[in-house]
């Protein structure tokens, strides 16, 4: 898991239980489910217990409040085995702080710690109607794999990966 850090106002950190009022209250945002493809209406407290315990949580803080989070969660290799050298990773951020430039900085740093870490290649599934993400994924140096239709929220979707092994 990587350390927290620091940059202009924010600071970005391991997610805790502490964390769980806030990051609900955000995860249940209209845009921000959305963009995550859930349509429950809530993200509850079952979601954050699960995420928290299966994946590397961290939550982006702007004055000690909750204003985003990033998901790094395992992959499955070819054989159907965990790719151990792989992550697929998921991110929000609050409306209110879109277009500043902090989504692309705070997944710049992680990257870069990540594939400090032993992870040489990592993947993102963003649909295909939200633009702004897969312009950031292009920015970090995302490519697009494939686009596809998601049955569960009856959307399409595209895969996006990263490999440090091009860079």
């Amino acid at each position: 898991m990587v350390a927290e850090f620091q940059f202009n106002n924010l600071l970005v950190r391991p997610m805790h239980d502490k964390d769980q009022e806030a990051v609900i209250a955000l995860r249940s945002e209209k845009e921000i489910m959305a963009g995550l493809g859930e349509s429950s209406g809530q993200y509850s407290q079952a979601e954050f217990l699960l995420e928290l315990a299966n994946s590397d949580e961290y939550v982006i803080t702007s004055s000690a409040h909750v204003i985003g989070g990033v998901m790094l969660n395992e992959m499955a290799a070819s054989d159907g085995e965990i790719d151990l050298t792989g992550r697929e990773f998921s991110y929000y951020l609050s409306p209110l702080y879109w277009g500043q430039g902090i989504m692309t900085n705070v997944l710049k740093k992680l990257i870069d710690w990540i594939l400090d870490d032993g992870i040489d290649h990592l993947q993102a599934e963003v649909f295909v109607n939200n633009q702004r993400s897969m312009n950031l994924l292009k920015r970090i140096g995302f490519t697009k794999d494939i686009e596809l239709f998601d049955p569960i929220s009856q959307k399409n979707k595209a895969i996006w990966s990263f490999s440090a092994l091009n860079e």
